[in-house]
């Protein structure tokens, strides 16, 4: 039916839960695959990241409270531009982004190096 269709309310991508998520803990790596990630960096309190304070006090607090449903985000590729990186920074970048991002919604992961100056 056409009218009932026009009088629905689209369902949100997004909500707000009461209780935060620690999403800077989360990995979405198996046990066995964990180990081939030679560059991964635990972004949490208590990795080597800002002298064991992890990265959390750089973000508002309200951003651990947003949740989504993956189900209806879209895919995403990944376009990574170099220009005389330090060694192992694309390495770091690329792992973390291969970690970090739900495996249904990660397409390709892309590096563009540039042919600047090696070092």
């Amino acid at each position: 039916n056409e009218e009932s269709s026009v009088d629905e309310v689209p369902t949100p991508v997004w909500h707000m839960a009461s209780d935060p998520d620690d999403s800077f803990e989360r990995i979405f790596l198996t046990p066995e695959q964990k180990p081939k990630y030679k560059h991964f960096r635990d972004l949490g309190k208590g990795g080597p990241v800002n002298k064991g304070k992890g990265i959390k006090h750089f973000f508002n607090p309200i951003c651990r409270h947003y949740r989504f449903d993956e189900s209806r985000l879209p895919t995403v590729s990944v376009v990574i531009t170099t220009q005389n990186e330090p060694d192992n920074w694309i390495s770091i970048t690329v792992e973390s982004i291969l970690a970090r991002t739900p495996p249904n919604l990660l397409v390709d992961v892309i590096v563009v190096d540039d042919n600047g100056i090696p070092g």
